[in-house]
């Protein structure tokens, strides 16, 4: 059968539209069927929602039986569920070369490196500690909160030969434990020093108050005892005159007594303020010693005023007693 110039031009067009879909559909089909969800930003996803991420690289190694740790991802679920548990947020990833070769992030292509770089990337909550194993090459590196890049090796080198006898998830959780002791010891140690410090403070403030508290209840009894001394004078000096003074003449009896009493009202107010005083205790003293310091001063002036008003009183009865 002849096919005319139309029918030719349809074969024609309907092969084109055909090759130009196979050039579209291809390179996305070849891209769906290389992508793989081991990723650094998958493998961080994952962490953030279950704590844990195990490659496909070293899933496909466990299958085979190269690796021999057949429930190695629910061990992982296990030892970041206990230490969570424990208020020690743990995240661990395993994972192999080819993985952290796909790792763009600068000096984040090794164990350690790719720890540190997960344990700021990750957040709400920031883990304490990212462990990361390269099933490959039988390396570990971590990363904990509080520890320097020293002590993350150290506490790294520590489940290094755990990997062989008990496998990566043991020395992983041996690897974490490890730091988390760290951690948890320099906490303890902080601790201790800030109540170390804080003892050394309430013993400095304690002994200066107790060295204050002394010496202001012994200087309080001091002065306490020379103005009782005063008073005391003055008290016999009243008594002494009370009954005198009605035998006086009566041309000086009157101004006499009228003298006798400023002198004696004086010394009932300095007596009142004393005892006020005499209730005074060394921490009101501490807090109020200015006040109390001005009332004593007070009530010495008004025992020496009365003394003063009584000695003319006195003077009076012995002109009057030598008439």
């Amino acid at each position: 059968m002849r096919l005319n110039s139309q029918t030719w031009r349809a074969v024609i067009s309907s092969i084109l539209l055909l090759l130009t879909l196979l050039l579209f559909i291809s390179p996305a089909a070849a891209q769906t069927s290389t992508q793989t969800t081991d990723t650094p930003q998958d493998i961080a996803r994952s962490l953030g929602s279950q704590g844990y991420y195990v490659s496909q690289a070293v899933q496909s190694r466990i299958k085979s039986g190269e690796i021999k740790e057949a429930d190695l991802e629910k061990s992982l679920a296990q030892i970041t569920k206990d230490f969570k548990d424990k208020k020690h947020d743990t995240r661990i990833v395993v994972l192999s070369n080819e993985l952290l070769s796909k790792v763009t992030v600068p000096g984040a292509n090794t164990v350690a490196g790719y720890a540190g770089y997960l344990q700021g990337f990750l957040n709400n909550p920031k883990p304490e500690v990212v462990v990361v194993v390269n099933a490959a090459s039988d390396q570990l590196g971590l990363a904990a909160e509080g520890l320097s890049a020293a002590e993350n090796t150290e506490a790294a080198k520590a489940a290094a030969s755990t990997f062989a006898s008990k496998g990566f998830a043991q020395g992983s959780k041996l690897a974490a434990q490890t730091a988390i002791d760290k951690i948890d010891g320099k906490a303890t140690g902080g601790l201790v020093t800030t109540l170390v410090i804080i003892l050394l403070i309430v013993l400095v403030v304690g002994g200066f108050l107790a060295f204050r508290y002394i010496s202001t209840r012994d200087s309080w009894k001091k002065q306490l005892s020379e103005l009782q001394g005063l008073a005391g004078q003055v008290s016999n000096q009243v008594l002494k005159l009370s009954d005198t003074i009605e035998y006086l003449p009566d041309a000086v009896r009157t101004n006499t007594r009228s003298l006798f009493g400023q002198a004696s009202t004086v010394f009932s107010n300095a007596n009142t303020s004393m005892h006020e005083l005499q209730k005074a205790n060394p921490w009101s003293l501490m807090f109020k010693g200015g006040e109390y310091q001005r009332q004593l001063q007070m009530t010495a002036s008004q025992f020496q005023t009365s003394r003063n008003t009584l000695a003319q009183v006195q003077q009076t009865v012995d002109n009057s007693t030598h008439m």
